[in-house]
Parts: C-alpha cells; sequence; structure tokens
C-alpha cells in the first residue's frame, strides 16, 4: 500500500506510543502527534469537565493507524 512509503520511523514510534496512551492530555501545536492528526492517523479529543483547559486533548488511534502501526509491527 502507499501508506509505508510516507511513514517515517519516528511515526511509527508515536503511533505505538499513542496506542500505549502515552500522549494522553498531551496538547502542543509543535508535537509530532499533531503531524498524525493531520494525517489521519490519530484523532483527538478534547478533554471535557476541565474548561480552564481547553488545549489539553486525549490523543486516540484512528481506523488507518492502526492499519499502517500492523503493517508496519505485525
Amino acid at each position: 500500500m502507499s501508506d509505508k512509503q510516507d511513514v517515517t520511523e519516528s511515526e511509527i514510534s508515536c503511533l505505538e506510543m499513542v496506542r500505549n496512551g502515552n500522549y494522553l492530555n498531551v496538547a502542543s501545536a509543535c508535537n509530532e502527534v499533531e503531524t498524525l492528526v493531520a494525517k489521519g492517523y490519530v484523532s483527538k479529543v478534547a478533554l471535557v469537565g476541565m474548561p480552564l483547559m481547553q488545549r489539553h486533548y486525549d490523543y486516540v488511534l484512528s481506523v488507518p493507524g492502526l492499519i499502517v502501526l500492523r503493517q508496519y509491527k505485525p
């Protein structure tokens, strides 16, 4: 598939960390995870019930992210 060519090793390690829950409640515009959000591999949900912490998100792997991760790490 063409997804294999446009995913770097660092993005694969980020996908693994998102899968393991290491990027819970973290948000940064320059974060590499934000690049994965833009590619559609990771989705982010704003934390509910924290009005003063509007820039905090919960990152979760999307289906395309799971597929790409499985291609690299069977």
